[in-house]
């Protein structure tokens, strides 16, 4: 698990909801007493706000950027900002960190483009929407941005500062909340953006029209995708530009995904699903959908276009039982069996394993079950990794002559439970 180094405090009200919601969310995948590493440095937002008042966003980029650098040399993998309008500077303080910076406006717009939306309303302080730094995230993700008018933004800035920085909200600006929402919606608005991690305190999604993005609860999701999963920063040399002109480099460029990372992220977000003809890795973005081979060797074929020799595709066997894998427990006491040695893909870059099979699986969902693993080529996610499965089993079985069934047999009992792990997807 990687360290997240967080800047909050601006104000404490929402750096505790991102506090807790990372927390939770991290248990509930690792589970038993499991909560997530951190380093949280809460800035005093009346120094933040007293800079902000004087327009002196140098002063404000100085300060972050010092805690950044801090949060650094004690250990963070990673920085966020917990707040939207500190955005502003982000640009400047990327510059002074080595570590990766994960950015609210661009995991919202990641987000938002699953959703298939192309038209938002957004709502913040003025600073945020009216400076391009979270428009143009937007933008570059083929979304289109509306703001308030300026009577609007001017109602929305205060209410922000004088009640939502201090943890409340009174009814009558709710309401005007609803009031803005509303117009938004009937400029175009397909959905709304909620862009200060105050609003989503007090605004729910019963009190809209439209689908609501809360941008707080997007940043955290990103914070534990980022501390359980593979991720780079945007310079490094493991996060190549997707320029080559090979056909699957193409139909990433069809989907505005541009990076490696981007690439990884977009795989990891499909659904998990069998494909007609797994031997074209081109269905994977017709059918929306893909399994561990597929979806890997996706990831490998774009790498090999790229000259990425890095990144291996690997098969690994590993002890599928009821632990690792839950949604089997039945059919494994049905049939009496402890475990199923079971072929499982992923991509290995610099020795560290990426599981992009579903949006929150991790390497320890198999690697403490892990029985053996070889690096194989794309073309060999079909035949060559059913014959070396199949292989494997039937020594597996002579080895362990207390279980009576024959190698059709424990095939027909393996592909139940694959059935029963895509009914619990």
């Amino acid at each position: 698990m990687k360290t997240l180094g967080l800047i909050g405090g601006i104000s404490h009200h929402s750096t505790g909801v991102y506090y807790n919601l990372i927390n939770k969310q991290v248990n509930e995948i690792l589970g038993g007493n499991n909560a997530a590493k951190l380093l949280l440095y809460s800035v005093n937002y009346s120094d933040f706000k007293q800079l902000q008042t004087k327009n002196d966003w140098n002063g404000i980029e100085n300060m972050l950027s010092d805690i950044a650098m801090n949060l650094e040399n004690a250990g963070a993998d990673c920085i966020m900002l917990c707040c939207n309008t500190a955005h502003l500077i982000s640009g400047e303080l990327k510059q002074k960190i080595k570590i990766p910076f994960i950015h609210i406006a661009d995991e919202t717009a990641i987000e938002i483009v699953k959703h298939k939306i192309k038209k938002v309303g957004l709502l913040g302080t003025r600073f945020t929407m009216e400076n391009p730094f979270f428009i143009k995230c937007l933008s570059d993700a083929g979304i289109e941005t509306i703001i308030p008018n300026t009577m609007e933004r001017t109602l929305i800035h205060t209410v922000i500062l004088d009640e939502l920085s201090k943890g409340r909200l009174s009814h009558k600006s709710k309401e005007m909340f609803q009031i803005v929402m509303h117009n938004l919606k009937e400029q175009g608005a397909e959905a709304i953006i909620l862009g200060c991690t105050e609003i989503g305190m007090f605004i729910k999604q019963s009190d809209c029209e439209l689908q609501l993005f809360d941008t707080t609860t997007i940043h955290a999701k990103a914070a534990v995708d980022f501390a359980l999963t593979y991720r780079v920063n945007a310079d490094d040399s493991r996060n190549f530009k997707i320029n080559s002109l090979g056909n699957i480099s193409h139909l990433f460029r069809q989907k505005n995904i541009f990076t490696f990372q981007k690439a990884v992220d977009f795989v990891r977000q499909l659904p998990y699903g069998r494909n007609i003809n797994k031997a074209d890795l081109t269905t994977l973005f017709v059918e929306e959908c893909g399994t561990c081979s597929s979806k890997h060797a996706l990831l490998k074929q774009l790498a090999i276009e790229h000259d990425f020799n890095e990144a291996k595709l690997m098969v690994g066997l590993f002890r599928m039982n009821a632990v690792n894998t839950p949604g089997i427990k039945a059919r494994l006491l049905q049939y009496k069996i402890e475990y199923i040695p079971e072929a499982h893909c992923y991509l290995k870059i610099y020795n560290e394993i990426i599981d992009a099979t579903k949006s929150n699986s991790k390497s320890e969902d198999f690697v403490n079950d892990l029985i053996e693993e070889i690096e194989i080529v794309p073309h060999q996610i079909v035949h060559y990794k059913e014959a070396y499965h199949k292989k494997y089993l039937e020594s597996w079985l002579k080895e362990n002559n207390q279980i009576k069934f024959t190698l059709n047999e424990l095939w027909m009992i393996r592909e139940q439970c694959i059935q029963d792990i895509a009914r619990t997807i």
